[in-house]
């Protein structure tokens, strides 16, 4: 952890000489963010409803994938993202040569700071939303919810890492990446009720995006779900503990598979 702090502490030294550059990055973040709460505010000002949640509950649905997203973005999402292009051109040969862990030494090269803006953003959401939805929290509770935030972004990060390290067996996977990144998680700012039932069997066991907000989402607002429901909320850190374990497998398997471009 410590070393994660201090390659954050030079990135953002490293950011700050182009200043204008990172404040654009922010305001195109934030502006992004608005436009998103301004759709689903017209939605719900049209609706009333979606799928039994109101607009408080679903602000605190998004606020929390926002928030595990940031945390894990920060050290996983760069390095995910250049892992093809990496691979392809031979950068990769440089992180294994080096007297350390190449996981470690990979995600610690990419670290972007630019994702502390999603991080602030969403626990000013989640603060206004804990408050709004009038969460009851006891010392249990708050352990609990640390815990199954905790699982959330190791599971967004496992996530991103499964689906990067095809880059190892697939010349052009980046747009697997995007897809699941940008495209399925939007899916997740909303309860899964109220897709079909294919689509929550992927959202709960094939890219389980689920388990990021919408469980978390049901245990803090102490929401009325099915009994299935309720059994998620409880096994969801051995379940992404099982995930965290494969996608070192998968990860330690593509580092052994990769070949240098020069070979």
């Amino acid at each position: 952890m410590r070393l994660v702090l201090y390659q954050i502490k030079i990135r953002f030294k490293q950011a700050m000489v182009d200043r204008a550059s990172f404040v654009n990055n922010l305001w195109i973040q934030f502006y992004a963010y608005m436009v998103t709460l301004l759709n689903l505010l017209l939605l719900l000002q049209a609706v009333g409803v979606v799928g039994g949640w109101n607009f408080n509950e679903l602000l605190l649905l998004w606020a929390v994938n926002v928030f595990t997203y940031g945390i894990s973005g920060i050290v996983i999402h760069a390095g995910c993202g250049n892992l093809e292009r990496s691979v392809q051109n031979g950068e990769f040969d440089l992180v294994l040569t080096k007297p350390t862990g190449v996981f470690r030494y990979y995600m610690l090269s990419h670290i972007n700071v630019t994702f502390i803006f999603h991080i602030v953003f969403s626990l000013a959401l989640l603060t206004y939303t804990f408050i709004a939805n009038h969460v009851v929290l006891t010392c249990g509770r708050l352990l609990y919810i640390f815990v199954l935030l905790f699982s959330a972004v190791v599971l967004q990060s496992c996530i991103m890492i499964l689906l990067a390290s095809t880059s190892f067996w697939i010349i052009k996977s980046s747009d697997i990446v995007n897809t699941a990144i940008y495209g399925l998680r939007g899916l997740c700012n909303y309860p899964i009720t109220i897709y079909s039932a294919v689509l929550q069997f992927i959202l709960l066991f094939i890219v389980p995006y689920a388990f990021i907000s919408y469980v978390p989402a049901t245990f803090i607002l102490s929401k009325d779900i099915s009994f299935l429901g309720q059994i998620l909320i409880y096994i969801q850190p051995i379940f992404v503990a099982l995930i965290a374990l494969c996608t070192k497998f998968v990860w330690d398997k593509g580092v052994r598979n990769y070949s240098s471009t020069g070979h």
